[in-house]
């Protein structure tokens, strides 16, 4: 369960670091081998496959998106 807290606190809390670092995806490293590995191994886990290169494709879109993307298509 998340709490919510004011905005005060929030200050309080982020006024402990001198720096943020947001890593959009493939700035510091790039994540997508690993990504399309994690959806292929899940995919097989599922009892069907997908091609490397769809998961390429769909860069950007939620894993929501592309698990609803595989259903639709009647995947297992």
């Amino acid at each position: 369960m998340t709490q919510k807290i004011s905005f005060n606190e929030e200050q309080k809390y982020l006024n402990q670091y001198s720096g943020l670092i947001f890593d959009m995806d493939g700035t510091l490293i790039d994540s997508m081998p690993y990504h399309t590995k994690a959806w292929i191994q899940v995919a097989r886990e599922h009892g069907f496959e997908i091609n490397p290169d769809d998961i390429y494709r769909l860069s950007g879109k939620s894993s929501l998106e592309i698990a609803q993307m595989y259903k639709n298509q009647n995947q297992p």
